[in-house]
């Protein structure tokens, strides 16, 4: 749930108050509404770039299950893909091997420095 709040920022402003509430709603939540774009991009993440950026493997899989994921759409030219080969608290590469496995992932994209995702050596 904590995750989930960093994700979306935490607040919101309601009413005439103009006063910030905390939303709370956890990651499984976010995930089983019917409709929801799993690509969207809040501040700095989408959720499968979040979700690899802080090894949270169950909703990787979650993730990576819904049709409408896109595996290399990720955060600041960086694919999902790199982000968790750059995570250093992936300790047993899980999340890599759930990406590379995917049929929509792209392996062969390039970071701003030029680098597949295969080859970088953070």
């Amino acid at each position: 749930m904590k995750l989930i709040n960093m994700f979306i920022n935490g607040t919101r402003n309601y009413g005439y108050y103009d006063a910030p509430k905390k939303i709370d709603i956890s990651e499984s939540d976010i995930l089983d509404i019917k409709d929801i774009d799993p690509n969207i991009c809040c501040k700095k993440f989408n959720f499968l770039s979040f979700a690899c950026d802080f090894n949270k493997v169950d909703m990787v899989k979650k993730l990576l299950k819904l049709p409408k994921i896109d595996p290399n759409k990720g955060m600041d030219l960086k694919t999902p893909l790199m982000i968790a080969i750059s995570n250093k608290e992936c300790v047993d590469y899980e999340i890599v091997k759930l990406l590379i496995k995917h049929p929509k992932t792209n392996i062969n994209y390039l970071n701003i420095d030029n680098q597949l995702a295969l080859s970088i050596n953070d």
